[in-house]
Formats: C-alpha cells, sequence, structure tokens
C-alpha cells in the first residue's frame, strides 16, 4: 500500500442533507460519506442553506457542520427563485437556443444560470480562496451556476458528475465549455457518456462511468413480502413524468375494481403537481430510509416513468431488494435496463403501462422461476452497483485525473485494503 496522505477534496453540491431529496443530491451525500468511511478520504462539501429546489429559501444555518463524519459549509443564497420571472425567461431562452434568434443565445444563458438558482457568490469566493487545501474538487449536476462557475474559476483539477439528461441547457454554449474545461467527467451509465459524447464532441470512453452504490447489495438477499402497492420513490414532477404516471394509474384502477393494489408516492411534490382524490393512489411526502426500504421491500414494483434519467437509483433499488421494475422506455437509459434486466420491464404511453402492469401481477414472483429472475437481476445490479465495485471505479478514475493513491501493482487501493 502506498504511504501518501489519502486525498483531501471538495465537493461541490447545490443542496445536501439527510432530508434533502433528489437523485443527484443523494447521489453526492452517499458518495461523500463513502469517500470517508470506506476510502478514509477527506471531503468537505460546499453547498447552499437551501432545502428545496423550487424556492432556493435559506432554510439551513450558514457556516460548517458536520453530517455522518463529513464536514459541510453552508452558504447563503442571494435571493430566491422569482418563478414567474423565471419561466418566462426559460421562454426566451428556449426560443434564442433553438430559433432563428440563436445568435442571441450567449447572451442569455448567465442570466438564466443565476434566476434558476441556487446563486450563491459567497459558496465559490470561500473555495476559490480554500482551492489550495484540496487535490481536487468534485462538483456534482452540470445545470447549475455553483457547477458552472466552479469550473469557469478553479484552478484546482476540476471532476464533474453532470447527471446530464438530452435538455436545452446541456446545449448552452457556455455549459459545454465549461464541461470541456473539466479535468474529467463521470457518467452514470454508458447511455450518459454516450450523450456527453455526442454534445461534446467527444469518444464516450472519454467519460468513465462509475455511478452510486447501494447498502442493499452488502447484505443477503431479501426474504419474499406479500406485494400490496405499485411505489414511486423521488420528485413529484411534471419533468419526472409523475402527472403521466397518476393518470395512467388512476384509469387502470378504474379499470379494475376488484384489485387492491395500490400507487404510493413518496418524495417532495412540486406545486404544479397536482394529486388526484383517488382512494387507491396515497402521498406518503418524506419517509426515513428504513421507511423507504420497508415499502420497496413489501411493493410489487417500483415505477420510474421519467423521460429524462442519467440514473435511475429506484429501479437500482429495487434490483437490490429483488423486486420488479416498470420503466418509461422513451428514456434511453430506462430502456437499457429493461434491454439488459429480465425483471424490469418498459412502457410508452398510458396503454402499454396497464398492459405491463397486468403482466407482473400475473407473474408468480415466489415460484422457483420467477426467484431465478429476481436473483439474476440482483448479481446484475450487484456487480455494478455494490460500493466496492463504485468505489473500486471511483478510484481508478482519481487516479487517472489527479494520481491518487494506488494499491499495489498500480492498481487503485481496495476497499479491503
Amino acid at each position: 500500500m502506498s504511504d501518501a496522505a489519502p486525498p483531501r477534496l471538495a465537493l461541490v453540491v447545490q443542496r445536501y442533507g439527510a432530508e434533502v431529496m433528489g437523485g443527484a443530491e443523494s447521489h453526492a451525500r452517499m458518495l461523500a460519506e463513502r469517500m470517508v468511511s470506506d476510502l478514509g478520504w477527506s471531503v468537505t462539501v460546499f453547498t447552499t442553506c437551501a432545502r428545496d429546489y423550487q424556492t432556493w429559501n435559506n432554510e439551513y444555518p450558514p457556516g460548517r457542520s458536520e453530517l455522518r463524519k463529513v464536514e459541510v459549509l453552508r452558504f447563503p443564497t442571494l435571493f430566491p427563485r422569482i418563478r414567474p420571472l423565471f419561466s418566462l425567461f426559460s421562454r426566451l431562452v428556449r426560443l434564442a437556443t433553438w430559433g432563428p434568434w440563436r445568435h442571441l443565445g450567449a447572451l442569455l444563458e448567465y442570466p438564466w444560470l443565476v434566476l434558476q438558482g441556487p446563486y450563491s457568490p459567497a459558496l465559490l469566493t470561500t473555495l476559490e480562496a480554500r482551492q489550495a487545501e484540496f487535490q481536487a474538487c468534485l462538483l456534482v449536476t452540470y445545470i447549475y451556476w455553483p457547477t458552472v462557475r466552479g469550473l469557469e474559476r478553479l484552478a484546482i483539477p476540476k471532476i464533474v458528475i453532470p447527471t446530464a439528461h438530452d435538455e436545452f441547457a446541456l446545449y448552452f454554449r457556455r455549459v459545454r465549455r465549461a464541461l470541456q474545461a473539466a479535468d474529467l467527467l463521470l457518467a452514470n451509465t454508458g447511455s450518459e457518456a454516450e450523450l456527453l459524447a455526442r454534445v461534446l464532441d467527444r469518444s464516450a470512453s472519454d467519460f468513465p462511468v462509475v455511478g452510486v452504490g447501494f447498502d442493499e447489495f452488502d447484505q443477503p438477499p431479501p426474504e419474499f413480502q406479500p406485494a400490496g402497492h405499485l411505489l414511486y420513490l423521488g420528485r413529484l414532477a411534471k419533468g419526472k413524468g409523475v402527472p403521466r404516471l397518476l393518470t395512467a394509474f388512476s384509469r387502470w384502477a378504474d379499470a379494475h375494481p376488484q384489485s387492491r393494489l395500490e400507487l404510493v408516492l413518496v418524495g417532495q411534490r412540486d406545486s404544479g403537481v397536482n394529486l388526484p382524490d383517488h382512494p387507491r393512489v396515497r402521498y406518503l411526502g418524506y419517509v426515513s430510509d428504513e421507511e423507504r426500504r420497508a415499502l420497496t421491500a413489501s411493493a410489487l414494483a417500483v415505477v420510474n416513468p421519467s423521460p429524462h434519467e442519467s440514473l435511475s437509483m429506484i429501479v437500482i433499488e429495487a434490483l437490490a431488494q429483488m423486486k420488479p421494475a416498470m420503466v418509461n422506455r422513451d428514456c434511453p437509459v430506462l430502456a437499457d435496463y429493461a434491454r439488459q434486466v429480465d425483471t424490469v420491464f418498459g412502457f410508452s404511453g398510458e396503454e402499454e403501462f396497464g398492459v405491463v402492469l397486468d403482466r407482473l401481477l400475473a407473474e408468480d414472483w415466489t415460484s422457483p422461476e420467477g426467484r431465478a429472475r429476481l436473483e439474476k437481476a440482483r448479481e446484475w445490479g450487484r456487480s455494478r452497483y455494490s460500493w466496492e465495485a463504485v468505489l473500486g471505479r471511483l478510484e481508478q478514475a482519481l487516479a487517472r485525473a489527479i494520481g491518487t493513491p494506488t494499491g499495489s501493482e498500480g492498481r487503485p487501493r481496495s476497499i479491503a485494503e
């Protein structure tokens, strides 16, 4: 084993906290905690005082705190998101990006990033002043102001987990220049690597696939539990396909009055998403990690209706707990899961949603054949998303970018070492 000191990393993410529900934010928190606990690295998180991405209101106190042995530095946002103004500006930017006024787009990109938020100059000023303390900076999620400006201003090696979707902001000239300035971009899936290659005119092999790990793969396979609901975990947002899910399930439930299956939704609800007054739709809001695992274990299946994903944490957790999944196959990442895993079923549109749900209900998942399919799917997930696999890939990627300590024979130091 090398005697070199372990890496000291700064991590920039727009929100951070045990109560913060969001794929990228959970990804950042889980990764930070494991880098500290399993690899012995030092991680300092630079984030805002915001808890809600719709408002960016300062809800956490500013200053230093510690969460599960990770140092957290919080900085206030300068102003909240002004939603009517941001919505209007977004329409203008879309026109300028794709329409005949494309030459104006570059002038509107930076104001759009500021209005979207979170805008926290103190965060970057402090990080810029202290950057010599760190070997590298890890920035999570490409679309926010702290990431773009961090890539433009920091001199230390910059590694980005972009969590990129095929959306208009990814084509901003300023965003593409910032991403090109990164020392390394880490993809969550092969599909995301291919998207980045196309947008940045690079090779997909330039973007190592690292992803995020799941504790459930470190535990014995769970025992089967009665299936009482279809489970959605995550933000309840239009961009996540939730309104279409609510409509599709409500109509399916009305057409199947003899079924007792419920749709259970967990996560922060956007103000633009209205819940139907339906006896078989239950919204639970925020739940603890333990409650989330229990809800997954007792589900018939999880469902991810999102058209835009870079990695689906709810699908991977379902595989770990030996549960099938329903996914929107119009999303390339989710379609890849359905192609590769026998227990992940793709659907497109309301009618096919009902057909796939009927098929799931007709399957006997307790039979030896059903159990074998679920075990095979779990092994597929474990080989890619156990923490041992993920942290090994992360060490390799950082060694490539900044020369982190490695184990014997030049390979990255493993968790066991």
